[in-house]
C-alpha cells in the first residue's frame, strides 16, 4: 500500500474482486438490502440503537441512507439528514458489501470519501451491517463468553502464552477456540537480529508511491515507512524465512493443506512500528520476540514474528 498523497493504494484488492459478485450499487438497495433486512434484522440484536444515519452516495449524485429502528434498520433515498455521508464508487461499494475492504481501509486507500461527518460515524455502523449482509451474528461479549470456553470447561485465558516444548493437541485446541497462538521464543536471539538486519535492508530500499509500502507522518513531519510488502524483492533470507519449517509446523494446526502465501496479497510483509507517529498508523506497540499465529478477516493464515521494539514481520 503506497502512499498516493493522503490516501494510499492496496493493489491485491482490484487484482482479486473479480472473483466476487459486483453488486450494482442502486439494484442492491432497492431490490436486495430489503429482503436481507427482513431476514437478517435480528441479528443486529439492538445494536444499532442510537445510531445516526449513515448515507452512501455515488459520485453521480445517486445517494441511500441508512436509519436505524427498534427492531434493525432501513433504508431510504436520498441522504435523509443524514450525520455521515460516505462518497464511494460503485466497485467500492461492492469490495465492502463483499468484505474485502472495512470503511478504515476504503477511506485509507482513497476508495471512499467522508464528505458529511466522520470515519468514526460510518465505523459505528459496521458490525450491525456486516451481520445484514453476511448472516453472521454479531460477535458480542454475551457469544464470547458462552463459546471462549477452554478444555476444562473454564472461560479461555485470552492472555495466554505457549512455549515451544507445549504439545500440539493443547496448542490447536487453544487455536481452534481462540482463532490465534502466542508462541513464545521460537527463535534465537541470533536469528532475530538477522531478521533485523534485513528488514533494515529492505527499508533503505523501499520509497513513497513504489505500489508496495504504507507511510505515515512522525511529530517532526518526516514521512516514514511503516509497512512493506513482498520483503523477498529485497532479500533471499526473508524470502526463505516464509517457508521456515517451524513456522509450516504452527501453521498445519489449522490444517494440513495450506501453502505459502508468497505470490499474492502481500507476500511476506514487515509492519514498522514508528515511534511519535502522527498520521498513519505507524506507532510503537509491543516489546516481545514472540510468536503469533491467526486469521484475518479474509480468512487467510497469518503467522507473526515480533522482532524488536519497532518492526513486526508477518
Amino acid at each position: 500500500m503506497a502512499t498516493i498523497g493522503d490516501a494510499t493504494t492496496l493493489p491485491w484488492i482490484d487484482e482479486i474482486a473479480s472473483s466476487f459478485p459486483m453488486h450494482d450499487f442502486v439494484a442492491f438497495h432497492r431490490n436486495e438490502f430489503p429482503p436481507l433486512i427482513a431476514k437478517n434484522g435480528h441479528l443486529t440484536d439492538g445494536d444499532l440503537r442510537g445510531a445516526a444515519p449513515l448515507a452512501f452516495r455515488l459520485a453521480d449524485g445517486m445517494t441511500f441512507t441508512y436509519v436505524a429502528t427498534d427492531e434493525s434498520m432501513r433504508v431510504v433515498e436520498g441522504d435523509h439528514n443524514a450525520e455521515t455521508v460516505v462518497e464511494i464508487s460503485e466497485q467500492g461499494f461492492s469490495d465492502v458489501i463483499n468484505e474485502l475492504l472495512m470503511a478504515s481501509g476504503a477511506v485509507n486507500t482513497g476508495r471512499a470519501q467522508i464528505v458529511r461527518g466522520s470515519l468514526a460515524g460510518w465505523k459505528r455502523w459496521e458490525p450491525s451491517l456486516r451481520a445484514l449482509w453476511s448472516g453472521r451474528k454479531i460477535f458480542s461479549s454475551a457469544i464470547a463468553a458462552a463459546s471462549l470456553i477452554d478444555r476444562n470447561g473454564q472461560p479461555l485465558d485470552l492472555k495466554r502464552s505457549f512455549t515451544v516444548d507445549d504439545s500440539l493437541d493443547e496448542l490447536r485446541d487453544y487455536f481452534t477456540t481462540a482463532g490465534y497462538l502466542h508462541i513464545r521464543n521460537v527463535f534465537t536471539m541470533d536469528e532475530v537480529e538477522l531478521l533485523r538486519a534485513e528488514v533494515e535492508r529492505c527499508r533503505a530500499q523501499t520509497t513513497p508511491g513504489d505500489g508496495f509500502s504504507w507511510w505515515s507522518l512522525d511529530s517532526s513531519g518526516t514521512e516514514v515507512v511503516t509497512r512493506i510488502n513482498y520483503l523477498d524483492r529485497f532479500s533471499d533470507v526473508l524470502a526463505a524465512f516464509s517457508h521456515d519449517a517451524r513456522l509450516a509446523r504452527y501453521a498445519r494446526l489449522a490444517g494440513p493443506d495450506l501453502r505459502v502465501c508468497d505470490d499474492r496479497l502481500d507476500g511476506p510483509m514487515v509492519f514498522i512500528k514508528n515511534p511519535n507517529v502522527v498520521k498513519g498508523n505507524g506507532d510503537a506497540v509491543g516489546r516481545d520476540t514472540g510468536h503469533r499465529l491467526g486469521y484475518d478477516r479474509s480468512g487467510v493464515m497469518r503467522s507473526s514474528v515480533k522482532l524488536m521494539a519497532d518492526a513486526v514481520m508477518s
